[in-house]
């Protein structure tokens, strides 16, 4: 358990649509949840989600594709679709 950012199904958005009894985070000392570490795909990766909305939601879909359920990762598949085309 480590301090950190929100993801996979703790990012904000994706809470309303599926249902976790655990946090996933990537490490952040400035943290707001407490969660199991997921590792970031790149070394800044969590100052760049604070700086840009779209991007975090985008890789927090890609951590729901490598970590959940069929259910769940078709949804993420779903939005990241809407992400890239701009359809937000």
């Amino acid at each position: 358990m480590v301090r950190g950012t929100p993801t996979t199904h703790s990012h904000p958005d994706m809470k309303k649509y599926l249902i976790s009894e655990m946090n996933y985070v990537w490490p952040d000392n400035k943290g707001e949840v407490m969660g199991l570490t997921i590792e970031q795909f790149y070394k800044r990766q969590v100052e760049a989600v604070k700086e840009d909305k779209v991007f975090y939601r985008v890789l927090s879909r890609m951590d729901v594709i490598c970590v959940a359920k069929v259910r769940e990762v078709k949804h993420a598949i779903k939005e990241l679709k809407i992400s890239i085309s701009g359809e937000l």
